[in-house]
C-alpha cells in the first residue's frame, strides 16, 4: 500500500510541477469550494492540491506509525527481550555444566553446545539489528512528522503564520533531508551487503558445505548463523520478530525449544542433506545479486531526490542571488533562484515517482527472468503438484454438532441438524441416554485411526515406496489433554521430521464444538483465544517430552518447531479470524477453500469470498504490504477432497473415495504441465502463473482412518506415485508449503518508507 500511495502522491506532484492538464478542473479552486468553503488563504486549494494533501496526510500517519513501531516493537522491546534471553542462556549453560558434572555416565548431545552457540550469536546479531532499528526508526518518525507541514502546504496553510509559515515548511524539509542522509547511508550498506551475500551464497553452494552430501564435524563447528539459515531454508527465531511471551508461556521454555530445534537440524544435516539445498542456495544467490544492484538504483534515485530538495532549502536561505557564494551558485548550477527551486522540486518528485515503480515491478521482473523456482524436498520442476495431507484429530463437547455414522442412535436431545440423516421421532423411546455408538466411533478414530494414517504416510509412502510421506496433523487441544493414544502418536519420538517423511503439529482450536468467537467477534478476543490454543498445544507437547525424559524412555529428546499453522474448528470463524490469527502468531492458515495455489491473505478477502466476487489478479499478487508484521499464507483446503464431503455426504464407498482423490490430483498434474505461466488461453486454468499446484486432503481419524479406507488409500496412492515421479507429485506439510511460498515472494520484495 505504501508504494502505491507514494507513486500516486509524487505522480500528482509531478503533474503539478510540469503544469500538465492545466485546462482541466484539477487547477480550479472553485471546484473545491463547491464542496467545502475554506477560509482565506486555504480557499485557493485546487482539486489537484487537495489530492496531493490527502496522500501527504497518509504519509504523515503511516510513516510516523512505522517509525514508532521501529523504535518500540523492533527496537526497545526487542532489546529488552534479547537481554532477558541472553541472561537465560547464560544461566542455562551454567546449569548444563553442573548437570554434566553430576551425570558423567550419560553421553551428552554434542550438538546442543553448538546449537547454544548459534542461538547466542543470533541474539547478539539481532541486538545489533534492534539498535539500528531504534536509530533508523527515530529518523523515520521525524520524516513522518515532517510530512504534516507538506500536507499543510498543499492547503496553503504555510502562507499564514499558524504553524510557522514558510519557515516552518523549510525547517520540516531540513529535518527530512537529515533523515534522508541516514537512509542513504544504509542504502549503501545494504546494497554492498546483498552483493557480498550473493558471492558468499554462490561460494557456499558450489564449494562450501552446501555442496556436500552431509556436514562434517568440522563444518558443523565452523557454521555461522547465516550459513545455518541458508541450509535450513530460512531461520526466523521468535526474538527476531520481537515477540515477547505473556503469562501463559515462559520465555526460557521457548528459548530451550529453539535450541533443541537447532540441535536437531544440525544432527540431521550432519547425517544427510537434501539434494535441493545447493540449487536453492544458488537461486538465493541470484536473487541477492539482483537485490544488491537494485539497492544501488534506489540509492541513485534517492540521492537525486535528496539533492533536488536540498536546492529548495538553499534557495530559501540565499534569497539574494547577487550575494550568493560561488559554491552555492555552483550547487544551484548557476540558475536563477526561481529556476533552481522549480528544477530541484521537480527532480525530487520525479525520482520518488520512479522508485515505487521499481519496487512494484521487481517481483514481476524476477518472475520473468528466472527459470528456476525454489524447490521443495529435493525436487523442482515448472509443473508440479504438492499434496498436503491434513489429518484432523478432533473431540466434540456438543453432541448435536458432532458427526455420526449412525445418526438414528443419538439420544433425542442430541438430534443433529446435519444433512447426513434425520431422526425418526416415533422411535425415540428406543434410544439410550448416551451416544455410545457414535461417540465410540469417533474415539476409535483417535485411538486407532490416527496411528493407521501415520503408518500410511510415514511407512507406506515414506519407507516402502521411498517417497516423502509428509503430513500435517491439525489437533484440538482437548484431544491431546483427554486421550493418551493421541499424545503417544503425535508427541512420540518417531513423529518427527526424517529423511523419508515429515510431520507437522498444527492447531485446530480448543475442541471442535467451540467457535473462535464464542466470547464475541472482536479481534482482540479471538486473537487471545487462538494464542491460548497455540501455547497450550506447545505446552502439552513440552510436558510430554519432559515426562518421557524423566521417566522410562529417554529417546524423545528431538526438538520441534513452534506451532504456527491454524485451522478453525468446523470453519466457524468470523470476519476477523485471519487478522486475529496473524496477531496471535499464526503464519499458515487453512481456513480458505477457494484456489489451487497458496496466496497471502488480504484484509478484504473474507468479504469477497462471502460475496463470491474475487479479483483473480489481486488473489495472486506477489506485492507485499510493508505495514504487515508478518505475511499470513493461506493454503486452500479443498472441500472436494475432504472425507466428510466424499464419504459422509456423497456416500462414496472406500474405493470410490480413494479414486476421487487420485483423479483430483491427476487432473492438477495435467493442468500444471499445460500451464506455461503466461495466462494465455492455452493455459487450462489460466491463472496459475506457472506455480506449484497445492491440494490439501482433509482426513479425519474416524473417517479416513478406518482400516478399509486406509487400505484403499494405500493402494490408490501407490499406483499414483508409480505413474508420476517426484518431479511431478510430492508430499509436504502445510508449514513447508507456507515457508516456501513466503520465501519465494518475500525474496523479491523491498519496501520503502518514502
Amino acid at each position: 500500500m505504501d508504494a502505491y500511495i507514494q507513486f500516486i502522491r509524487n505522480a500528482l506532484c509531478t503533474v503539478k510541477n510540469f503544469n500538465y492538464l492545466s485546462n482541466t478542473f484539477l487547477y480550479d479552486a472553485a471546484i473545491t469550494a463547491q464542496y467545502y468553503t475554506f477560509p482565506p488563504p486555504l480557499d485557493q486549494t485546487t482539486p489537484l492540491e487537495l489530492l496531493i494533501g490527502i496522500t501527504q496526510f497518509y504519509a504523515f500517519i503511516s510513516v510516523s506509525i512505522a517509525g514508532y513501531r521501529m523504535i518500540t516493537q523492533y527496537g526497545v522491546n526487542k532489546l529488552q527481550l534479547i537481554t532477558r534471553l541472553v541472561n537465560t542462556t547464560a544461566a542455562a549453560a551454567a546449569a548444563a555444566g553442573e548437570e554434566k558434572k553430576e551425570k558423567k555416565e550419560q553421553q551428552p548431545d554434542p550438538m546442543t553446545p553448538l546449537a547454544r552457540q548459534l542461538v547466542t550469536k543470533s541474539l547478539f546479531s539481532e541486538s545489533e539489528a534492534a539498535t539500528r532499528s531504534i536509530f533508523v526508526g527515530t529518523n523515520v518518525l521525524l520524516v513522518g512528522l515532517a510530512f504534516f507541514w507538506l500536507f499543510a502546504n498543499s492547503f496553503h496553510v504555510t502562507s499564514t503564520d499558524w504553524i510557522g509559515g514558510v519557515a516552518g515548511l523549510i525547517h520540516s524539509l531540513t529535518v527530512m533531508e537529515l533523515g534522508l542522509i541516514v537512509f542513504l547511508y544504509y542504502m549503501v550498506v545494504d546494497a554492498r551487503k546483498d552483493i557480498r551475500k550473493s558471492y558468499e551464497l554462490h561460494e557456499f553452494a558450489t564449494k562450501g558445505a552446501a555442496s556436500k552430501s552431509k556436514l562434517s564435524p568440522e563444518d558443523v563447528k565452523k557454521i555461522s548463523t547465516e550459513q545455518y539459515s541458508w541450509l535450513v531454508g530460512g531461520w526466523t527465531p521468535f526474538w527476531a520478530e520481537g515477540r515477547a511471551s505473556d503469562s501463559m508461556v515462559d520465555e526460557g521454555e521457548l528459548l530451550a525449544k529453539e535450541i533443541e530445534t537447532v540441535a536437531t537440524n544440525l544432527t540431521t544435516l550432519s547425517t544427510k542433506m537434501d539434494q535441493d539445498i545447493s540449487a536453492r542456495i544458488l537461486t538465493q544467490s541470484r536473487i541477492a545479486y539482483f537485490e544488491g544492484y537494485r539497492g544501488y538504483i534506489y540509492l541513485i534515485l534517492n540521492f537525486l531526490a535528496f539533492y533536488g530538495y536540498l536546492v529548495c532549502i538553499l534557495v530559501y536561505y540565499y534569497q539574494e542571488e547577487s550575494s550568493q557564494p560561488d559554491y552555492i551558485r555552483a550547487m544551484l548550477f548557476w540558475k536563477t533562484n526561481a529556476d533552481a527551486d522549480w528544477l530541484g522540486n521537480a527532480v525530487g518528485d520525479f525520482m520518488w515517482t520512479v522508485e515505487p515503480i521499481i519496487i512494484l515491478g521487481s517481483p514481476l521482473h524476477l518472475q520473468m527472468t528466472s527459470d528456476v523456482e525454489p524447490p521443495l524436498k529435493g525436487h523442482r520442476r515448472k509443473a508440479r503438484v504438492i499434496v498436503v495431507p491434513i489429518v484432523n484429530v478432533e473431540v466434540y463437547t456438543n453432541l448435536s454438532t458432532a458427526p455420526a455414522i449412525q445418526p438414528h442412535l443419538r439420544p433425542p436431545n442430541n438430534n443433529p441438524t446435519t444433512t447426513t440423516a434425520s431422526v425418526n421421532n416415533s422411535n425415540s423411546r428406543h434410544h439410550s441416554s448416551v451416544d455410545l455408538a457414535n461417540g465410540g466411533w469417533r474415539h476409535y478414530g483417535n485411538a486407532r485411526g490416527l496411528r493407521r494414517l501415520k503408518w500410511l504416510f510415514e511407512e507406506r509412502l515414506g519407507t516402502q515406496i521411498n517417497r516423502c510421506g509428509a503430513w500435517t496433523a491439525v489437533v484440538n487441544c482437548q484431544a491431546v489433554r483427554r486421550e493418551k493414544e493421541v499424545r503417544d502418536v503425535l508427541f512420540g519420538s518417531s513423529s518427527t521430521t526424517s529423511s523419508t517423511g515429515g510431520f507437522e503439529l498444527a492447531c485446530h482450536g480448543w475442541d471442535n464444538s467451540t467457535p473462535n468467537n464464542s466470547d464475541g467477534p472482536t479481534l482482540e478476543d479471538e486473537a487471545d483465544y487462538i494464542r491460548r490454543c497455540l501455547f497450550d498445544l506447545e505446552a502439552q507437547r513440552s510436558a510430554y517430552n519432559v515426562k518421557q525424559r524423566d521417566g522410562v524412555s529417554s529417546s524423545s529428546t528431538l526438538a520441534h518447531p513452534r506451532v504456527d499453522t491454524w485451522l478453525t474448528p468446523g470453519f466457524k470463524g468470523s470476519i476477523v479470524t485471519p487478522d486475529a490469527a496473524r496477531v496471535a502468531g499464526v503464519r499458515t492458515l487453512l481456513d480458505f477453500c477457494d484456489d489451487d495455489v497458496p496466496y497471502f491473505y488480504t484484509s478484504d478477502r473474507m468479504q469477497r469470498c462471502m460475496s463470491c466476487e474475487i479479483d483473480e489478479t489481486d488473489r495472486h499478487s506477489t506485492t507485499l504490504h510493508s505495514d504487515d508484521e508478518q505475511q499470513l499464507v493461506c493454503i486452500p483446503y479443498s472441500m472436494e477432497t475432504n472425507d466428510f464431503s466424499l464419504v459422509l455426504e456423497m456416500k462414496h464407498d472406500n474405493r470410490q473415495y480413494a479414486q476421487a482423490l487420485v483423479d483430483h490430483i491427476r487432473q492438477l498434474v495435467i493442468e500444471a504441465e499445460m500451464d506455461n505461466g503466461d495466462g494465455d488461453d492455452d493455459d487450462v486454468v489460466g491463472r496459475g502463473g506457472g506455480r506449484d499446484r497445492v491440494v490439501c486432503l482433509g482426513l479425519h481419524t474416524f473417517v479416513a482412518g478406518q482400516p478399509a479406507r486406509v487400505q484403499a488409500l494405500a493402494d490408490a496412492f501407490g499406483k499414483l506415485l508409480e505413474e508420476f515421479d517426484e518431479d511431478r507429485i510430492c508430499f509436504a506439510t502445510a508449514k513447508e508449503v507456507g515457508n516456501l511460498w513466503r520465501e519465494t515472494m518475500q525474496s523479491t520484495h523491498q519496501t520503502s518508507c518514502s
